[in-house]
C-alpha cells in the first residue's frame, strides 16, 4: 500500500450516508504500508439506503482512493 486519498475516501462516505445516517461510513482495512494481496478488501462501505449504498460503490469502483502498485484504479 502505498498512499490513501482522504478525500476520495471521504467522498465515498458521504455518498454512502455519512455523517448523517449513524449507520453509515466506511471502515478502513488497510491502512499505508499494509500488504495487499489481489481481490483482498481495502475498506467496507455501510449505508442505511441501498440507494446511497449503490452511489457509493459507483464512485468506490471508479477509483478506490488507495494507491497500491502506483495507479489507485484497484478494484476494492
Amino acid at each position: 500500500m502505498i498512499s490513501i486519498d482522504c478525500y476520495r475516501i471521504a467522498r465515498i462516505a458521504r455518498l454512502a450516508g455519512a455523517p448523517f445516517d449513524p449507520g453509515a461510513g466506511i471502515d478502513l482495512l488497510k491502512k499505508v504500508g499494509d500488504g495487499v494481496q489481489a481481490g483482498e478488501p481495502l475498506y467496507r462501505i455501510h449505508a442505511e439506503r441501498e440507494v446511497e449504498f449503490r452511489f457509493a460503490c459507483g464512485l468506490a469502483a471508479e477509483a478506490s482512493g488507495y494507491t497500491v502498485n502506483g495507479n489507485g484504479k484497484e478494484p476494492l
